[in-house]
């Protein structure tokens, strides 16, 4: 998740086109491949955001985003809050890791 992917280079290593490898992911998964990349780079970087001294610039690069406004967008699009906004919500949560 954390590495470049575009849909080409999928549609490549399954040997199909762009096009159809495109209409069958949208098909079985029900969103685009594109779509699909940035929930999974979301979801891989909340659990991230747990921890209160990652920057999360540094959390939005190790999560496969080109860019800081890229990640935010992706991010409310998917969690319906910035990463701020999301970190200070888990404020005053115990993690399992701290209890």
């Amino acid at each position: 998740f954390a590495q470049p992917i575009t849909m080409p280079d999928a549609a490549r290593h399954l040997r199909m086109s762009p096009s159809t490898f495109s209409k069958v992911f949208k098909r079985a998964v029900g969103i685009t491949f594109t779509q699909y990349v940035a929930r999974v780079r979301v979801e891989k970087s909340k659990s991230m955001l747990a921890n209160p001294s990652a920057p999360i610039r540094n959390i939005a690069f190790q999560s496969g985003f080109d860019s800081i406004s890229q990640f935010n967008r992706s991010f409310r699009q998917y969690a319906g809050m910035s990463p701020s906004q999301y970190r200070e919500s888990l404020e005053g949560v115990d993690h399992p890791a701290s209890a």
